[in-house]
């Protein structure tokens, strides 16, 4: 009794917490619009779920018995649902196609099995209340150990190509890892396996039901909280706005763009923008973004990133060795060559040199 008292409460608070986070997502229209809809109905499904997860450890299932085991489906779609957070967050371009609907069988196809039972009587229904594990519910779970398995790995590859990608088009990726993202994905699916494994091996403990919620609702604060301060990765005008058609290179066309490339930093030092993007620099110099990529990639042997750093890198070697700079300190220094943070400025510093910045001055 006393274990329903404190889950009741942390649902009643839960279910509060969950409609203002879904509210605050829906009016965030600045940042990530697709994606903060798409991680509302996140929100609302796992609000349902605990909630009528929550009533069948309650008498009200005895008098509304139609709600008996109406939250095994949600659990289908809460893993697709992510996985399409992960591709919007992603990919500035997603947009739901006529494809995707594959992803919804698994929570259609376990929905019509429960069919027979959902149509059942009510005292049939009250009648699966017996201690002993349902044939249903062991097949629904291992359906979602699979789906686990599934969408992690699909959710995680899109999130390693993301990593490649903003590498190849952006000079400060500080704010466009989402390591956040990633870290929530483990998180994730930490929390979904140990309650898979404690349901196989029939594992019970004090709060094993109170567990289960107090993580997913963390998991959802702490989802809600980066999804609102994430900035927008990508400006889609610039994605969807071509100015220039692909075209194959030859490789004289390629060296000369790379010392068109090398001669331009030099003389403009447009990498001490610490905004600055691939698509910035290629309209800077008049090429397209797929024809500057391919002359970093092919003949300096480095991603965009890495070319824009190794300039900065020089430009803070000349500042540090400098006596006429010799009162400005490493973070100063590290701002005025294009870097948005002393951590940055370090790790990137020490890749080129294999040194620190303090110990370079020295």
């Amino acid at each position: 009794m006393i274990e329903n008292s404190i889950y009741l409460n942390i649902l009643f608070v839960g279910v509060a917490n969950s409609t203002l986070l879904t509210i605050m997502l829906f009016k965030n229209t600045t940042n990530n619009e697709k994606s903060n809809y798409i991680l509302s109905a996140i929100i609302v499904l796992f609000t349902i779920y605990i909630l009528i997860k929550f009533l069948h450890r309650t008498d009200f299932v005895l008098d509304y018995p139609y709600f008996l085991q109406t939250y095994k489906p949600i659990a289908f779609l809460i893993w697709p649902l992510f996985y399409f957070y992960v591709k919007s967050m992603t990919n500035p371009l997603f947009e739901f196609k006529q494809k995707e609907i594959i992803h919804i069988v698994p929570f259609v196809v376990y929905t019509l099995f429960l069919l027979p039972f959902f149509n059942s009587s009510s005292f049939e229904k009250i009648l699966h209340l017996s201690p002993s594990i349902p044939l249903h519910y062991t097949i629904a779970i291992v359906f979602q150990t699979i789906l686990l398995i599934i969408y992690v790995s699909l959710s995680y590859r899109l999130l390693i190509k993301h990593k490649r990608y903003i590498k190849n088009n952006f000079s400060d990726i500080k704010t466009k890892k989402l390591n956040w993202l990633k870290n929530l994905l483990i998180l994730f699916a930490f929390v979904w396996t140990l309650a898979i494994i404690r349901f196989f091996l029939g594992i019970e403990y004090v709060g094993h039901f109170i567990l289960p919620p107090v993580a997913l609702s963390g998991i959802i604060y702490f989802m809600t909280y980066y999804a609102l301060i994430q900035s927008n990765i990508f400006k889609v005008s610039n994605i969807i706005n071509k100015k220039y058609k692909n075209s194959k290179l030859c490789d004289l066309d390629l060296e000369k763009n790379k010392h068109r490339l090398l001669k331009y930093l030099k003389k403009t030092k447009s990498y001490l923008d610490s905004n600055l993007t691939l698509q910035d620099l290629a309209d800077e110099l008049e090429l397209s973004k797929q024809e500057l990529s391919q002359t970093i990639n092919t003949q300096l042997k480095q991603n965009f990133y890495d070319l824009i750093n190794s300039h900065r890198i020089e430009e803070a070697k000349i500042k540090l060795t400098n006596p006429a700079t010799q009162t400005l300190t490493i973070l100063q220094i590290a701002f005025e060559v294009g870097f948005n943070s002393k951590s940055v400025f370090n790790t990137a510093f020490k890749k080129h040199t294999n040194t620190t910045p303090s110990k370079y001055k020295k």
